[in-house]
C-alpha cells in the first residue's frame, strides 16, 4: 500500500503527493499518468465522492475533446497506472478510499507542503 498526500489547492481541487519520494502525480494532455518532482497545474486533480464512500480524482486540466468526459485517475489490477482516457468513473478502477492517518508525522508533512505550496 502507497501512502500518499492529499493537499488541498482549491475548492475540490487537490494535489496527490507520494510521501516516501516527494514526487507529485500529474497527468498529460495525452492522459498519460507521470510523477513530477514540481508542481504544475498537470499535478490538480478535481475530487468527486462516488456513491458515499469511494472517491474519484479526475484531471483539472484535461478531458475528452469530442465528449467533455473527465479524464480519472485509475489503476489496473497489476497497480500500474491506467490512461486517463481509458478510466471509466463507474469502474473500480478509478475507485479510491482515503483514510486519515493518525499522528505527528502526518500534521508535520501537511504543515511542510502547504509551505512550499504557499498555502
Amino acid at each position: 500500500m502507497a501512502l500518499f498526500n492529499l493537499i488541498p489547492v482549491g475548492l475540490r481541487v487537490v494535489a496527490i503527493q507520494g510521501t516516501r519520494a516527494g514526487r507529485y502525480v500529474a497527468m498529460n494532455g495525452a492522459g498519460l499518468v507521470y510523477t513530477s518532482v514540481h508542481f504544475t497545474a498537470e499535478c490538480r486533480f478535481k475530487e468527486c465522492v462516488f456513491q458515499s464512500s469511494h472517491v474519484l480524482y479526475a484531471s483539472a486540466l484535461y478531458r475528452q475533446r469530442r465528449s467533455g468526459r473527465a479524464w480519472y485517475l485509475g489503476l489496473d489490477r497489476h497497480g500500474r497506472p491506467m490512461a486517463g482516457p481509458r478510466v471509466r468513473k463507474d469502474k473500480a478502477a478509478a475507485h479510491f478510499l482515503p483514510q486519515l492517518l493518525e499522528g505527528e508525522e502526518i500534521t508535520r508533512n501537511l504543515g511542510i507542503l502547504t509551505q512550499k505550496l504557499g498555502i
